[in-house]
C-alpha cells in the first residue's frame, strides 16, 4: 500500500522526483500516533479514511520542529528557508504563517508584495476591526473603573 500511495503522490508532482528521494513512512497505529503527537500533527479517523491538513514539518538535526508549512503548494523561497533554518536549528515564529495572509512572494518580480485578493483584505480589515474593538473596550473599562474610584 505504501508503494502505491507513494507512486500516486509522485505522479501528481509537476517535476520529476526519483522515488528514492521522497520517503513515505508507514507503521502500525501506535507508532504513527506517537510520531504525529511528537511533531504536533493532528488527524482524525473517519471510517477507513483519515482527515488532516496538508502540512510539512521541518526538523533540526536534533529532531526539534523548526517550522510548519501548511497547505499543499509552497513558495520555493519558503521551502528553501525552511530547510536552511532547520539545518541551523532555528525556530521561526508562528506569525510568519499569518503574515502570508497580508503578503505574498512574486516569483516573477522576485519581490514580496501586499496581498490584494479578498483573503488578504479580509484578514487585514478583520485584524484592524478586532484591534479597534479591543482598544475601545479597554478605554471604556478604564474610564468606568476611574469613575468608580472617585
Amino acid at each position: 500500500m505504501r508503494r502505491a500511495n507513494a507512486s500516486n503522490y509522485l505522479q501528481e508532482v509537476k517535476r520529476p522526483i526519483a522515488p528514492t528521494d521522497w520517503r513515505f513512512l508507514t507503521g502500525d497505529a501506535t507508532t504513527t500516533k506517537k510520531l504525529a503527537d511528537a511533531v504536533g500533527f493532528k488527524f482524525k479517523a473517519i471510517g477507513a479514511d483519515f482527515v488532516h491538513p496538508g502540512a510539512l514539518m521541518f526538523l533540526s538535526p536534533k529532531g526539534m520542529v523548526t517550522r510548519y508549512m501548511y497547505g499543499v503548494t509552497y513558495v520555493p523561497a519558503d521551502w528553501g528557508d525552511g530547510v536552511q533554518e532547520a539545518s541551523r536549528g532555528e525556530v521561526q515564529p508562528t506569525i510568519n504563517k499569518w503574515l502570508k495572509f497580508c503578503f505574498s512572494y512574486d516569483p516573477a518580480g522576485r519581490k514580496i508584495r501586499v496581498e490584494r485578493d479578498s483573503r488578504g483584505r479580509t484578514f487585514i480589515l478583520g485584524s484592524a476591526m478586532a484591534l479597534a474593538i479591543v482598544l475601545i473596550c479597554e478605554g471604556t473599562a478604564h474610564q468606568v473603573s476611574k469613575e468608580g474610584a472617585t
